[in-house]
């Protein structure tokens, strides 16, 4: 962990004095340093001035404000970048519990550098201004620093902030690399993150925040591994085994989704039969609607348990229809092993009775349909704000989380040639390319750009879609 981190840090150093060449540096009153003396009582480690935090309470009247601002009358003030952040970032994958950590009244200066890195350096690439990022480089070496003397002591490498530190760094890291290069970072730090996280749940911690911190990213990284077909990391199915807070609902999606995986897995490599494959698909099948009626009737969310945190409307709204299209993927899934398992046993299987074969049929018949309903659905769960010439998103949305949303499962529904009827091809088509109109990400609009012309999203999209 300290030499991944030690590592990554000096390729950001070099970034940061490639950019101190070629910008004249300007230092900033409200820049913080190291040697300050100006710290609060009880907190005499801390490298930030008392004026210099941010005041929690003032978090919504700044943020309210804050996106008006144009890059010309900008202050490089602390306060600003990290309102900004909170109010138009803090429905972002990991990061919804930390304005509660960061509003904590014993918070650290660990956890306070991590979080002004990040802000900082995500204010800046929206309003492209380099002295901000000379400040956030100022921060995350602070940060860097402290979290690698917290990540050597096995009690402190426990703690909630120093958790949430490593999530921030590796959220930084990737806002500062390459599109090519950020998602191998992020992952390394997530791993990271997550082996702590083993740490915390081998003490029999119990406290909210430990569980629902645990739970969240479980279910989080989980959900991301599935849509993408990737195995499980190994410290997260240890962690996924362990959480308290697994309920009944996600212990039934997780067997599905584990036996969906396996079952695809053995029908590419061919130590099933077709039949067998069919057979098994079909009980996975009354499983999945099974979960996803239940998750109807309790709204229950799949990625995200809230405990006492506090969230928006909006960003539980998403997250409940987020799971829902989780689910409607896994319906996906089991339709196409059924649509084409079935009609490659009608196809090679001519010796066998008649009736097999006709049964076999209807079911491929069945699937192909079903398929389409599945598609249909998710298309019909896009949120009016999304949808052209409809009513706009209320301040304060999160547009591109949403959208984040919609593209797996339309990139899997391109995919599958000749299943979908054209009118719902043509429309999923047109509905990414509002996507990429109303996309504040500029990469990740060129990405669904790319998507609504070929049908396939691009090696790096997993890397934006995390940025």
């Amino acid at each position: 962990m300290d030499l991944l981190m030690r590592h990554q840090n000096d390729k950001l150093d070099q970034k940061y004095h490639a950019m101190q060449s070629n910008t004249s540096p300007r230092k900033s009153a409200a820049s913080p340093s190291p040697q300050s003396t100006n710290s609060r009582s009880g907190d005499k480690d801390s490298p930030y001035a008392a004026s210099d935090r941010l005041k929690i309470h003032r978090v919504s009247n700044i943020g309210l404000q804050v996106d008006s601002i144009t890059p010309a009358i900008i202050q490089p003030s602390s306060d600003v970048a990290i309102a900004f952040f909170v109010f138009n970032f803090n429905g972002g994958v990991y990061l919804d519990y930390l304005p509660r950590l960061y509003g904590a009244a014993d918070r650290s200066s660990l956890l306070e550098a991590s979080f002004e890195a990040v802000a900082i350096s995500y204010f800046s690439s929206r309003r492209r201004c380099p002295s901000l990022m000379r400040q956030a480089m100022e921060r995350y070496s602070i940060a860097l620093r402290e979290t690698n003397h917290a990540v050597s002591t096995p009690k402190k490498a426990a703690q909630d902030d120093t958790v949430a530190s490593v999530m921030l760094l590796a959220l930084f890291t990737a806002l500062s690399c390459d599109a090519a290069e950020a998602l191998p970072v992020w992952s390394k730090h997530v791993s990271a993150a997550m082996e702590l996280m083993l740490l915390r749940v081998s003490r029999d911690s119990s406290s909210d925040t430990d569980q629902h911190l645990l739970s969240h990213i479980v279910s989080s990284v989980y959900l991301d591994c599935y849509a993408q077909r990737k195995a499980l990391p190994l410290s997260l199915s240890l962690l996924r085994r362990r959480s308290l807070l697994s309920t009944q609902f996600q212990l039934q999606f997780w067997t599905v989704t584990d036996t969906l995986a396996g079952l695809r897995q053995d029908a590419i490599e061919g130590r099933l039969e077709d039949l067998d494959v069919l057979k098994q698909a079909l009980i996975l099948h009354r499983q999945a609607r099974s979960l996803l009626e239940h998750l109807t009737r309790t709204h229950d969310i799949i990625a995200h348990a809230q405990g006492h945190i506090r969230i928006s409307c909006d960003y539980e709204t998403h997250r409940r229809i987020q799971a829902r299209n989780t689910l409607l993927m896994i319906l996906m899934d089991l339709n196409e092993l059924l649509c084409v398992h079935g009609r490659r046993y009608v196809s090679m299987s001519p010796e066998y009775h008649a009736l097999d074969r006709m049964w076999m049929e209807t079911q491929a018949n069945r699937a192909t349909k079903a398929y389409g309903e599945v598609v249909e659905e998710i298309y019909e769960s896009i949120p009016p704000f999304l949808k052209k010439g409809q009513r706009q998103a209320t301040p304060g949305t999160n547009t591109d989380m949403w959208i984040c949303s919609f593209l797996w499962p339309f990139s899997k529904a391109l995919e599958s040639q000749g299943v979908l009827a054209t009118d719902l091809t043509d429309r999923i088509r047109r509905q990414l390319e509002h996507f990429a109109e109303v996309c504040d990400n500029r990469q990740l609009s060129k990405v669904i750009v790319q998507l609504s012309e070929s049908g396939t999203a691009p090696a790096h999209f997993h890397a934006l879609y995390l940025c």
